[in-house]
């Protein structure tokens, strides 16, 4: 077959102008810590007060403020050299508008009174912020005062982790969507304060001192959070905490909180001079939901105390043990001291379908009634569950078994003080059910325990489905 030599020659050119033209030349809108790389000019600080001031000499580069066509401040870098002022500061507005491909640092005035923020909304409604980084503010980006029907979406957060700085902070307000977002570097990686109708998914909080931070006023009766596909870890202190500033013991607070398809892990380790914190704690709020999670490697695992009709299903939690004997546990619900009102006692939970594994203690229940229904409890080093206090849980149809190995530990299930516990139809590793009476297994001083019928042979539905 003839060779066309021309043919050959332009083959050759073009490959050698492939081979030649650089990789980054090449390849365009690569996601970066949540921003699009593109040339951004230089802009000063921008300060909007009111929907009059969304024109070219205040960033905006296009639109008309409707929903079809918002106004669009993009491609900016503000730098703030260490200002206590804001980079991007907007005020009662409530056209549309799109902040986007923006780069926002140096907003860290920690002299004055005033908090600098890369981003700050005040008495905003339909803001959104996407592709946009912050880092070395006090505040990366803060929804304040009466804000509503915020998006932000693909952005990166990481800001001063001392003096309480937030990768993103909300105050007052409520319809927050935080999409595919990083939260790092930061005293709270995301600090919600009396805010409710919270949706954060596919994000990550990272490397904070604390996580996710939710904390109410005795006035707000309902959070309404929802965290889904999120990775939460490496955080100092607890990796997603909330609770009530001040409790009202006769007021009903729903968290309504719902933590579905999360990572959490590595959040709250123990210090010398400290026992660690929680994966997750959730304090004096009810209604919430914990499922399809995996909770490993936390100074504890799940905290719930005070709360009642929570549902914690479907997860594995594993890997949560000190060494300077703070027993701490993968799943915790408890009452603190006397108490009265709805938190009386932290009754209707929740356990079903759950492995608890490798944990000092796997489930500790503490003037509580659980369900504790389906699981696999097992390899716990002090005890696979652990009942004290006038427990008053339902723990049936389990697999609890390889628990209280350590030479220190008193058994794999122990009933403390009081209790009355429904412990029939669980696997104990044997067909012969418990070995009552032995030190290993199950100890009830003044308790009282129900544990037969035992199942005769492993519970097959038992466990994460």
């Amino acid at each position: 077959m003839k060779i066309n030599n021309k043919l050959v020659v332009i083959i050759i050119f073009f490959l050698m102008i492939l081979l030649s033209t650089p990789v980054s030349d090449a390849i365009v809108n690569i996601k970066t810590n949540g921003l699009k790389e593109s040339v951004q000019d230089s802009h000063p600080p921008i300060i909007i007060d009111g929907n009059d001031d969304f024109t070219s000499e205040n960033g905006v580069t296009g639109g008309s403020g409707t929903e079809e066509d918002p106004f669009i401040i993009e491609n900016w870098t503000i730098e703030g050299h260490g200002s206590d002022s804001d980079g991007i500061y907007i005020k009662n507005t409530d056209v549309y508008f799109i902040i986007r491909n923006c780069i926002i640092n140096g907003f860290y005035g920690l002299s004055s009174e005033t908090r600098g923020s890369g981003i700050s909304f005040f008495c905003v409604n339909n803001g959104r912020i996407e592709n946009v980084k912050t880092s070395k503010n006090v505040e990366g980006i803060f929804i304040n005062k009466n804000s509503e029907n915020i998006v932000i979406d693909n952005c990166s957060c990481g800001n001063y982790s001392s003096n309480y700085a937030s990768g993103i902070g909300c105050s007052k307000s409520q319809y927050i969507s935080i999409i595919e977002t990083i939260c790092h570097n930061s005293y709270y990686g995301i600090y919600l304060n009396e805010t409710s109708y919270v949706d954060c998914k596919m994000s990550s909080i990272n490397d904070n001192d604390w996580g996710v931070w939710g904390i109410g006023h005795t006035k707000q009766s309902i959070f309404n959070y929802s965290f889904e596909n999120c990775e939460i870890y490496n955080n100092d202190r607890d990796g997603m905490s909330f609770y009530l500033m001040y409790l009202n013991p006769f007021n009903r607070h729903s968290g309504n909180i719902h933590i579905s398809k999360c990572e959490i892990f590595s959040n709250g380790i123990p210090l010398p001079d400290h026992w660690g914190d929680y994966g997750i704690r959730i304090e004096d709020l009810h209604d919430n939901i914990i499922e399809d999670c995996n909770i490993y490697h936390n100074g504890a695992g799940i905290d719930l105390r005070g709360s009642t009709n929570n549902i914690i299903r479907n997860c594995s939690i594993s890997g949560h043990y000190t060494e300077d004997g703070a027993y701490e546990s993968g799943i915790k619900i408890w009452t603190n001291g006397l108490t009265f009102g709805y938190n009386i006692i932290g009754n209707h939970n929740e356990i079903t379908n759950c492995d608890v594994y490798k944990n000092e203690i796997g489930i500790g229940l503490i003037r509580s009634r659980t369900i504790v229904h389906k699981n696999n409890v097992f390899n716990n080093s002090i005890a696979g569950i652990w009942s004290a206090h006038f427990d008053r849980s339902s723990i049936t149809n389990n697999n609890i078994c390889d628990n209280g190995k350590d030479e220190s530990s008193d058994a794999s299930v122990v009933l403390q003080f009081f209790c009355i516990n429904d412990l029939r139809n669980n696997w104990w590793n044997s067909t012969e059910g418990p070995k009552i009476g032995r030190y290993k297994d199950l100890y009830f001083p003044f308790s009282l325990a129900f544990f037969r019928p035992w199942a005769k042979e492993p519970i097959s539905e038992a466990g994460v489905r």
